[in-house]
């Protein structure tokens, strides 16, 4: 169930958010704790304009809420709220049991759910911490926690995969860690996602709005059998891929969803065990764990082998396999405006993004001159592909030999103090093809130069599309058609 959350702070502002939510949600929290009084038959009268169920709840300050009074006042507040028969009623794992069954036995038809928060962390145990919540008076019950780590959604979301096949539960994480668990926990059988109407009215960190579920996640469409792929890595924050990928998937009509997981080298081994306990069909790796991501996988093609990073991932049956999107990617950017046969094509940088495309323009039979701060990066790649390698320093010594030129780096290294000794007006070639792997900014600080150099400037995005292409071609083999469609759309998205 999608359940719109509503912080009553007036009844009549409350009165024009439930007509709001209706078409979008499947319930109403009332969030009755905002109200500093509260007037029975002012609520009755919300109840009666809302078609869809009701869950009220008066959360405890102990718990994360905001009711004014001492408990026991609370408590004859919830015995009152009763009587307006709503469908759900939200009680805390530290209700006294008495109250509890007084509640049962006096409005049976009320389905309790007992709810648990921790603002903190994510308890280890998670199914420990269930069974000292069993009740039996209880329909349902709900954690939620905040995420630390992505490691804790992942956890979260393994807990509920578990537990949803013999108890009713909700579980979540709080905190942007967590915002995957809003998202997919549904399809491990959880029971309710909470949204907000609008961004700024959320009532918990990492909340989503039914518009965010809705379009962007296409909500409505997830079910047991739903594919989850997934982005991996950090930073992710600037990337785009949750919104151009579940577009594309929408556009397939795949039962299909794709989500952002921040992981670090550290904790990668530890989040891989879960992704596999969730059955994760695919994956985009994006740095630092190109590499890493090798040493886990059960099968690697010839490319990524060759290159030694991977950033596509994908699951064939019970297999892991590995391979490489970047290289092509950036080729086929390149080759949408020029033919790159036997030209010169300096790279700027050492990581895994060049090591891919220094492999795939050689392939095609290109001259390549790797530049990198450590020399011996550069020597080392070098010597392995057969390139030529000079130190950044060089650039400027080397400006007449090349025809295109591909930044690698961060942008950052060019916005540095002493970024201008190797990076000022006189360094790059003028009417060359400049080219940068980064498209946040659009105009990062060496397509600035590059433009005042009077290059031409082949954006980031244009990589990025080419590469997010193959990538879903790889998860769900595209037709001609297909492909063009989704590359004028993603190309599109970028400019418009």
């Amino acid at each position: 169930m999608l359940i719109a959350v509503i912080a009553v702070q007036s009844y009549a502002s409350a009165q024009q958010h439930i007509q709001a939510a209706l078409s979008q949600a499947d319930g109403i929290e009332l969030r009755l704790d905002y109200l500093s009084d509260l007037d029975m038959s002012a609520i009755a009268m919300l109840c009666a304009k809302c078609s869809l169920p009701i869950i009220m709840t008066l959360r405890s300050k102990a718990q994360g809420g905001f009711y004014p009074n001492d408990e026991l006042q609370r408590y004859q507040d919830l015995l009152s709220l009763c009587a307006l028969q709503p469908d759900y009623l939200d009680l805390e794992y530290d209700t006294p049991s008495h109250i509890v069954q007084r509640i049962h036995d006096t409005y049976p038809e009320i389905k309790l759910m007992c709810s648990y928060h921790d603002f903190q962390k994510t308890p280890l145990d998670l199914a420990e911490l269930l069974h000292t919540m069993q009740g039996p008076c209880f329909y349902a019950y709900k954690i939620a926690t905040y995420a630390q780590t992505t490691l804790d959604a992942l956890r979260m979301l393994v807990f509920v995969k578990n537990t949803a096949i013999h108890q009713k539960i909700s579980g979540l994480c709080m905190g942007d860690e967590g915002v995957c668990t809003r998202i997919v926990g549904h399809i491990f059988g959880g029971m309710m996602t909470y949204a907000c109407l609008e961004a700024g009215q959320e009532i918990a960190s990492g909340q989503l709005t039914l518009t965010q579920l809705l379009t962007t996640y296409r909500y409505r469409t997830l079910n047991a059998v739903t594919q989850i792929y997934a982005l991996l890595g950090d930073p992710i924050d600037l990337s785009v891929g949750h919104i151009l990928h579940n577009q594309a998937m929408g556009y397939l009509q795949k039962n299909a969803i794709y989500i952002k997981l921040r992981l670090s080298q550290d904790q990668f081994c530890s989040a891989w065990v879960l992704c596999e306990a969730l059955r994760i069909s695919g994956m985009s790796v994006t740095m630092p764990l190109k590499e890493t991501v090798g040493l886990v996988l059960n099968r690697i093609t010839g490319d990524a082998l060759h290159i030694g990073a991977v950033n596509t991932v994908i699951r064939d049956k019970q297999h892991y396999i590995g391979m490489n999107t970047d290289g092509i990617g950036a080729m086929q950017a390149l080759m949408s405006h020029t033919d790159i046969t036997h030209k010169t094509i300096v790279v700027l940088g050492a990581g895994g993004a060049a090591r891919a495309i220094v492999y795939a323009a050689k392939q095609l039979q290109a001259h390549v001159i790797i530049l990198n701060r450590t020399l011996e990066n550069a020597q080392r790649m070098a010597e392995e592909f057969g390139a030529e390698a000079y130190a950044l320093s060089q650039l400027e010594a080397i400006r007449a030999r090349y025809d295109i030129i591909i930044n690698t780096l961060p942008n950052s290294v060019f916005l540095e103090a002493d970024a201008h000794s190797f990076f000022h007006e006189n360094v790059l070639r003028p009417h060359s093809i400049a080219m940068d792997i980064i498209y946040q900014p659009l105009y990062t600080a060496f397509l600035q130069r590059a433009k005042q150099a009077h290059c031409h400037c082949i954006f980031g995005y244009e990589m990025y599309t080419y590469q997010a292409l193959c990538q879903l071609d790889q998860w769900f083999s595209l037709d001609a058609s297909q492909k063009a469609f989704l590359k004028e759309h993603m190309l599109r998205y970028f400019v418009e």
